[in-house]
């Protein structure tokens, strides 16, 4: 009897270290797409490393499942794969009319798919609960920490510092400007990314995530916390990228109201934390007057507030300009997806604003999708968009499973907002950043055995 006991336990230890390990690999493929743009800049300067990324990430996702009980394709809802399934139909139908290389269609196959397959492999990680969520917690803290101490350093060292420019092609860097005026000692450094365009979003991304567990959990909100969300605002500053803000904004305005719409008005006490914010914002900002004029630090503020009107302006020329020209030129097939994509470039893509004869600018991603798969598979893209939105906020509100209560309040909030950014930007062309919102959103699928019935919209 006594070996029987032993040999259980040596079999129970066994399996605790195998889902130990599965665990952190999850974990791991998580924070995998920051990761392979650090190394995508610091190590290894060629898009090729974003290949290395998606293989093992599909591997991981084939041996997920072949494990039964994981049950990773049943937890994304019929309807949600309906939608993948005709917008992926319609790309391949769109490709074979456009004609365009295959390298290039995989490309934008990847752009597409990657995220989804991010999203199914975390909500597997998740699945283990609060403990999980937390821990994710502490990972975007970490990558938050890292990419503001990086920004600080560029700035402090100077614009044209080799460390400043490293891995860096032709663009990436911004000036720091207000209407054609730069603002003396600044500029819009890159961090991490090899773009000043990924830096916003990437904070947009993480401090919403942070944010949302400060809101959604029962954790007590220590000084030093308290003090980290004064940096992550000075974060998005240093970044200079306004529309990032301008979310921000919105968002932690939805997170009180769901905060006291949750809990009562006495729950927004903790305001403090962001009068806190404010506070540490304009101290250390002002600290910056031994390297720029004070003139320079109101220019700081105007180039903030001057996003009021300037994103009305972006809306015009990017969105409401060119789109009718778009739609009438590709109402049914566009050039292939992919064709514009981020990154296709040096594959024999090209950039939509540039290739495509039209009034304004373009820069969109509905634009982008519109010249790439034709009206047709846009709004398929955006069926399984809104679906995806439905589905989060379903998730908030029915409160499942309350561990992974942030995880749905910030995936709901994140995608809503992305979902409006893309009409002065093309931030659904930026696949790092977007994998890993999906990847930081995977709770969202709340998985249930089939005594429960699976989540259905």
């Amino acid at each position: 009897m006594e070996k029987i006991a032993d040999s259980q336990t040596t079999c129970r230890r066994a399996q605790n270290q195998t889902a130990g390990v599965g665990h952190s690999w999850l974990l791991f493929i998580i924070n995998l797409p920051l990761l392979a743009e650090v190394v995508r800049k610091y190590a290894f300067q060629k898009d090729s490393i974003f290949f290395g990324m998606a293989i093992v990430v599909l591997v991981s996702f084939l041996a997920l499942l072949l494990v039964p009980r994981t049950r990773i394709l049943q937890s994304l809802p019929l309807g949600i794969w309906v939608t993948i399934l005709a917008f992926y139909s319609w790309a391949f139908i769109n490709e074979i009319v456009a004609s365009h290389s295959l390298l290039v269609f995989f490309i934008g196959l990847g752009t597409m798919f990657l995220p989804l397959t991010f999203f199914l492999i975390s909500n597997i990680y998740f699945r283990q609960g609060e403990g999980a969520v937390y821990r994710v917690f502490l990972c975007v803290n970490c990558w938050l920490i890292l990419i503001l101490a990086t920004g600080l350093l560029q700035i402090l060292l100077g614009r044209d510092h080799p460390f400043t420019t490293y891995g860096l092609g032709s663009t990436g860097i911004g000036d720091y400007s207000v209407e054609g005026r730069v603002v003396e000692g600044l500029f819009r450094p890159t961090s991490i990314f090899t773009h000043t365009g990924k830096f916003g979003q990437a904070l947009f991304c993480l401090i919403l995530f942070k944010w949302c567990y400060f809101v959604a959990t029962k954790m007590t909100i220590r000084w030093f916390w308290k003090i980290s969300m004064g940096l992550d605002v000075l974060a998005v500053v240093v970044s200079g990228q306004r529309a990032a803000f301008v979310f921000l904004c919105l968002s932690t305005g939805l997170l009180l109201f769901y905060k006291v719409s949750r809990e009562g008005v006495t729950a927004i006490v903790p305001l403090v934390w962001y009068s806190l914010s404010v506070t540490v914002l304009i101290v250390v900002i002002s600290l910056q007057s031994s390297v720029a004029s004070s003139s320079a630090l109101i220019l700081v503020f105007e180039r903030f507030l001057s996003s009021v009107y300037d994103i009305p302006n972006r809306l015009i020329g990017n969105f409401i300009l060119p789109v009718s020209t778009v739609v009438d030129k590709y109402l049914i097939f566009g050039e292939g997806l992919g064709v514009f994509t981020l990154g296709a470039k040096n594959y024999g893509g090209a950039i939509v604003y540039k290739a495509v004869d039209m009034p304004g600018l373009g820069e969109n991603s509905w634009i982008r999708m519109i010249a790439e798969v034709g009206v047709v598979g846009t709004i398929l893209y955006l069926m399984m968009l809104f679906q995806l939105l439905h589905l989060a906020f379903r998730s908030v509100v029915s409160r499942y499973r309350q561990e992974n209560e942030p995880v749905a309040l910030f995936f709901g909030v994140w995608l809503g907002s992305i979902m409006l950014w893309a009409n002065t930007h093309d931030v659904f062309g930026n696949m790092i950043v977007t994998a890993f919102a999906f990847a930081l959103g995977g709770g969202v699928l709340q998985w249930k055995s089939k005594s429960e019935g699976l989540a259905t919209l």
